[in-house]
């Protein structure tokens, strides 16, 4: 058999991993060599843990599912409130994020192919998908996948590790937080991270000890868009604040005072 080898290009995959903190994809099944079946999907994908699915079409998208739950062929609706659609546009430098309509389930766990209600891929054992935006997820078809539902390749990836990562995680790193920053987490209630950089090596691993940091203090963290994002969230916070050197933040760490 060929070797197994992803067809994500670099750029796509670090948008694919942008959408969570830091975790590895281990390939477990790739369509064109395994089968555009069910049976092949279930035979390589069921009890794997959390998986994404990565769907390709001619039209230049790259979209699919993410679940923190395994498939099983329960015949059961599973909800999963960690689960999402995505899609990466050959035109669209940002990657789109759908999460799960409150009330509805996340997926059906039959014996079809991954079944998110909104999108169903492996439609009837064929190299496709079935769109259906308002089941579970709601989105706009051409924002997903370009209004082309046939598939020119399909992938099913475990994602390893966690989204929140801990100090095992960095021991390959040799900066550590200043003991000041480490007594914040007495006082810091959210940290703020602008995501728009995601080329910057050391920025990147700045922003894992952060959230490192932040998940051993039990510190909440909200990701905006961009640099201009977290700056329009700081405008008017304070007048007499250099302009210029609030443009340059990338992190903002919200505190409450000590009575």
């Amino acid at each position: 058999m060929p070797a197994v080898i992803s067809s994500l290009s670099k750029n796509q995959e670090n948008n694919l991993l942008s959408l969570f903190s830091l975790v590895r994809l281990h390939l477990l099944y790739k369509a064109s060599i395994h089968g555009f079946t069910a049976a092949a999907f279930h035979s390589r994908c069921d009890k794997q843990g959390p998986t994404i699915t990565v769907a390709y079409n001619a039209a230049g998208f790259v979209f699919g599912a993410y679940t923190s739950k395994d498939y099983t062929q329960s015949g059961e609706a599973v909800n999963d409130g960690e689960a999402f659609l995505y899609s990466i546009g050959a035109e669209r430098k940002k990657t789109l994020r759908v999460g799960g309509i409150s009330g509805q389930h996340a997926f059906t766990d039959g014996g079809h192919g991954p079944h998110f209600g909104a999108l169903v891929f492996l439609h009837n054992d064929q190299p496709a998908v079935y769109s259906n935006p308002g089941t579970c997820f709601n989105f706009q078809a051409a924002e997903m996948h370009g209004d082309d539902l046939a598939l020119t390749e399909f992938e099913v990836y475990r994602v390893e590790g966690t989204s929140c990562p801990g100090k095992e995680c960095l021991k390959s790193f040799d900066p550590v937080l200043p003991e000041a920053d480490m007594q914040l987490g007495n006082s810091v209630v959210l940290c703020v991270l602008a995501t728009d950089d995601e080329e910057d090596v050391a920025l990147q691993i700045h922003f894992t000890l952060l959230q490192s940091f932040c998940c051993d203090s039990s510190i909440n963290i909200l990701r905006v868009s961009g640099v201009q994002r977290l700056r329009q969230l700081l405008d008017g916070v304070d007048a007499n604040q250099n302009q210029e050197e609030i443009g340059d933040l990338h992190c903002m760490l919200v505190t409450v005072g000590l009575l």
